[in-house]
């Protein structure tokens, strides 16, 4: 069914790579080259052989001849010829190369033995595994340099963030030989004693600690600062977090300081949507929704969200949603959803679904849900169609497993990355109906195992400083064996179909494929164009004796541009959007938001 949206996606996906890699060639051959022009400027000849300017010197300007000359010979020394000279430079003033420089080498001191002293926490099997410095191989300070750095990571993957190690001693040991001894400063193994906060009003240390992946009374392994306060920064939570502040006791218990800037702890979102004169019958309409989001809930990160939505004629939904990140203090994420919808006066559903989470790393959340659905018809949905009760009665129960991935570069306004949700649930509905049988009004009963899908996607592109590009996809798909009213997908309207009215079409498969480009104002406001395709696939439903009425499928395109911007006021989003029936601009469709702090 969306094997159209799938090819138009892939597609779209395809050429912004080979934009994407056609723009990093040629800014990668713009840099090299002015790299290479500016190596040009100078002439190598080493030993009678003439070489390029080595890449791992920077070259310096054309007026520079002494500090040339110097960073040459410097480069040769680190490469382990400690006897190399520049002996003689020749100057052309008119054209490049400008100078030609002379390099006698000498031979290349090699490594006789790497030793170690001060070490009791890493074996001296270890400390050599990390090092690429052998033995019998050339005394290079570029690899010594990589093997330091190295060394002290393995000391802070084991919890001794304060080790150092430094080149104690070169000491010769024959013809061009030398011993290297390496000379290490363990310090103490930190455990995490503490946490606290400075400038958090509502927030937990607690919870600060298991955002940024931190046990109490644990080795404090694999300390990084800037990736603790990313970390942090990522939640949503923090409008500003610096790196921590570090302050060791004698015991080696470390306490960590975050200083921070909360965010509020709220959001009220209102969105009012403009529906166009619909004839002769039908003026001008509005739909709308409110939405409180409450953030970070006596300080331990936990959310809540009440949203109330009014649908064109007499329908309107609500939806409570309670989220805690850590239960009982562990890596488990708990949510309880309530899903409330009045179709006019066909029927009223209610949803109720409880899931738990658990992180299986730091961008993939793996979760299990279990859904309860009730539908009761109302008095236009007991009516008889083809004899049978338009909307039965049923009830359901589901169990599902999702994975949600996010791999972007932020929670808000993303510039590059990818999100994905995936959520696949199974079980059985009940139905009761009244239904006409050889003229006599009968209730029946039936049971249907029903499989749901909703999946979403984003993917995020930038193509310079400030534009991005967003492609995406989403569907939401019913497989069962008999289809009733209440049980179809909804698509239209400002979050699922824009240019169309909300609700508008229904079926038991439904999604939409989208494109749209974004120009960034500043860090989180941008302008943008977009145009997207939706697809529906209805149903053929059951009548009279199981008589079915036929199903049918369409494709609704549309397009529209708009806004999203941050204000002293709050964040207002605007957007107008219209499809190929609307025949006049004029008949498009405008929604205004505004998302107020608390």
């Amino acid at each position: 069914m969306f094997s159209i949206i799938y090819r138009c996606i892939r597609v779209g996906l395809l050429c912004v790579a080979g934009c994407a890699a056609t723009m990093s060639l040629a800014m990668g051959q713009e840099v090299g080259r002015s790299g290479d022009a500016e190596a040009e400027r100078w002439t190598v000849v080493v030993e009678g052989t003439t070489e390029a300017w080595p890449n791992r010197v920077e070259p310096p300007p054309s007026d520079s001849v002494r500090a040339a000359a110097r960073a040459l010979t410097h480069h040769y020394q680190r490469q382990g010829y400690l006897q190399a000279t520049v002996d003689s430079a020749t100057v052309h003033p008119n054209a490049p190369p400008y100078a030609t420089f002379y390099v006698t080498r000498g031979p290349q001191t090699t490594v006789d033995a790497v030793q170690f002293t001060g070490h009791e926490a890493l074996s001296e099997a270890a400390l050599r595994r990390a090092m690429q410095l052998r033995a019998g191989k050339p005394l290079n300070q570029y690899v010594l340099d990589t093997d330091l750095r190295a060394l002290r990571e393995a000391y802070r993957a084991e919890g001794y963030p304060l080790a150092t190690v430094h080149v104690d001693a070169l000491d010769p040991t024959g013809d061009r030989a030398v011993a290297v001894t390496l000379a290490i400063d363990e310090g103490p193994q930190l455990w995490l004693k503490a946490v606290e906060l400075d400038g958090a009003e509502r927030t937990n240390p607690a919870y600060v600690a298991r955002a940024a992946g931190l046990t109490y009374e644990a080795p404090l392994r694999n300390y990084d600062p800037e990736a603790l306060r990313t970390a942090l920064q990522d939640t949503g939570l923090f409008a500003q977090v610096e790196a921590p502040a570090l302050q060791v006791d004698p015991d080696g218990g470390a306490t960590l300081t975050f200083a921070l800037e909360e965010r509020p702890p709220g959001v009220f979102d209102l969105v009012v949507g403009v529906l166009p004169d619909g004839g002769a019958e039908e003026s001008t309409s509005f739909v709308g929704s409110g939405r409180l989001e409450l953030e970070n809930l006596f300080g331990g990160g936990r959310e809540a969200d009440l949203a109330l939505d009014r649908r064109p004629g007499r329908s309107s939904t609500v939806d409570v949603r309670l989220r805690d990140p850590f239960v009982f203090g562990q890596a488990l994420d708990a949510e309880v959803v309530f899903a409330g919808e009045q179709r006019d006066s066909s029927y009223s559903a209610r949803t109720y679904r409880g899931s738990l989470g658990y992180e299986v790393r730091s961008d993939w959340h793996l979760r299990g849900s279990v859904r309860r659905a009730v539908t009761r018809p109302g008095p236009q949905g007991q009516t008889l169609q083809d004899g049978a009760q338009r909307v039965a009665r049923s009830s359901a129960w589901l169990g599902g497993v999702g994975l949600r991935i996010d791999q972007t570069d932020r929670r808000r306004a993303p510039r590059q990355g990818l999100r994905a949700d995936v959520l696949v649930e199974q079980g059985r509905q009940q139905r009761t109906r009244r239904t006409v049988i050889e003229r006599d009004t009968l209730r029946t009963q039936s049971t249907t195992q029903q499989t749901r899908l909703d999946g979403h996607l984003r993917t995020f592109w930038p193509l310079g400083r400030r534009h991005t590009l967003v492609l995406g996809a989403e569907a939401r798909a019913l497989l069962a064996d008999t289809y009733d009213p209440s049980d179809l997908f909804r698509l239209g309207g400002y979050e699922s179909l824009r240019g169309y009215d909300e609700d508008r079409f229904s079926g038991r498969v439904v999604g939409r494929g989208l494109a749209e480009y974004r120009l960034f104002v500043d860090r989180s406001s941008f302008v943008f164009a977009f145009a997207e395709v939706g697809g529906v696939d209805r149903p053929a439903m059951e009548g009279r004796s199981g008589a079915r009425r036929a199903g049918q499928r369409s494709w609704h395109p549309s397009a529209g541009i708009g806004a999203e911007l941050s204000t002293g006021l709050g964040r207002i989003n605007i957007s107008y959007a219209m499809n190929p029936d609307d025949g006049s601009p004029a008949n498009g469709r405008v929604h205004v938001g505004l998302a107020v702090a608390l």
